[in-house]
């Protein structure tokens, strides 16, 4: 991960670049300047595969062991404009790790970067931030918005994993109702399309996460003091 010996220098400088993306802090990185370091955990994935043999779909359910790794990427990175004049950016490359913990299987492999953008003139946008991701199965991100300060912990709303008619996300019906026509959901029930096929041999994963994942974050956020949330 390291960037050693390496440090982004315009050549030729820029001319006039505009002012770094969030001058009321002090730091180039902006809201992303916490972002530095190590960080580690367990979570929890869920999908939905594709499946070609008797039925289309496969549920796949993770307890997971996670690794993120931030670097700020040394120097400004310039972005030679046209109709906007050249801006400098600020960034971290990072690298995402993802395994299964029973298993002990990678699952997952991200690298990617985030940075800051100035404001732009043309178009006329605040300044943001984006991120870039790339991952080997052929996927590569591009995600770029607005970051805001909220005053205590983040806002995690329940979802659920209920499938649904593409471009018909009303069709989904009820919980109860999910059950009958995907039955995979039911972890009571063992089911060949279900990794694990019997839920009960990974303690750890319960009928109330699947019914919303989310359940996984708001357990990990009790007790803890949060001063604020960037989202």
């Amino acid at each position: 991960m390291r960037l050693e010996n390496f440090s982004f220098r315009p050549v030729p400088a820029l001319d006039d670049p505009d002012l770094q993306p969030f001058t009321e802090i002090d730091d180039p990185l902006g809201p992303l300047a916490a972002l530095a370091g190590s960080w580690h955990g367990t979570g929890f994935n869920t999908i939905w595969r594709p499946h070609f043999k008797v039925q289309d779909r496969f549920l796949e359910l993770n307890l997971t062991k996670e690794t993120l790794e931030f670097e700020e990427i040394p120097g400004e990175i310039p972005n030679r404009g046209f109709a906007q004049k050249d801006i400098n950016m600020f960034g971290l490359h990072y690298l995402q790790q993802i395994s299964d913990s029973t298993l002990k299987a990678g699952i997952h492999l991200e690298p990617g970067i985030w940075a800051t953008v100035p404001a732009t003139k043309v178009p006329k946008k605040p300044a943001t931030v984006v991120r870039m991701a790339s991952i080997p199965h052929g996927t590569a991100v591009l995600a770029q918005g607005e970051a805001t300060v909220i005053a205590g912990p983040p806002v995690i709303k329940p979802v659920d994993i209920i499938p649904f008619a593409i471009g018909a996300p009303g069709t989904k019906g009820s919980f109860a109702d999910a059950q009958l026509g995907f039955p995979e959901l039911k972890l009571s029930k063992k089911s060949d399309f279900r990794e694990p096929s019997l839920a009960s041999t990974i303690p750890g994963i319960t009928q109330a996460m699947v019914k919303n994942p989310n359940l996984v974050l708001t357990h990990h956020l009790k007790g803890q003091d949060v001063v604020n949330t960037i989202a």
